[in-house]
C-alpha cells in the first residue's frame, strides 16, 4: 500500500473513532450500538453527521425487531380468530 493508501486509511480511522466519541456525547442511551452504526457512514459526513445518522438507524433497527416481535405474539390469537377449528375441513 502506497503513502495515499495508508494516509487514506488513517484518516478513515481516525473518523471512525472521532464519530464514535461524538455518538456518545449526543446519544444520552451511551449505545455503543449507534456508535459502531455511525463509525459506518462515509468519512466525509463529518463526524457529528454520521453519529447522528448511526444513533437513527440504530433507533429503527430497535424499532423493527420491537414491531416484529409484537407482530410475531399476535399472529397466533389473530389466526386462531379467524379459523373455526371446532368443524372439519371442507373439501
Amino acid at each position: 500500500m502506497g503513502a495515499r493508501g495508508s494516509a487514506r486509511t488513517g484518516a478513515h480511522g481516525a473518523a471512525q473513532l472521532r464519530a464514535r466519541q461524538v455518538a456518545h456525547q449526543i446519544v444520552p442511551m451511551g449505545s455503543h450500538r449507534a456508535a459502531h452504526l455511525g463509525a459506518h457512514q462515509p468519512a466525509h459526513l463529518g463526524a457529528r453527521q454520521a453519529a447522528r445518522q448511526g444513533a437513527h438507524r440504530a433507533a429503527r433497527i430497535e424499532l423493527t425487531r420491537k414491531l416484529t416481535w409484537e407482530l410475531v405474539d399476535s399472529l397466533p390469537c389473530q389466526l386462531t380468530e379467524q379459523l373455526d377449528l371446532s368443524s372439519p375441513r371442507s373439501s
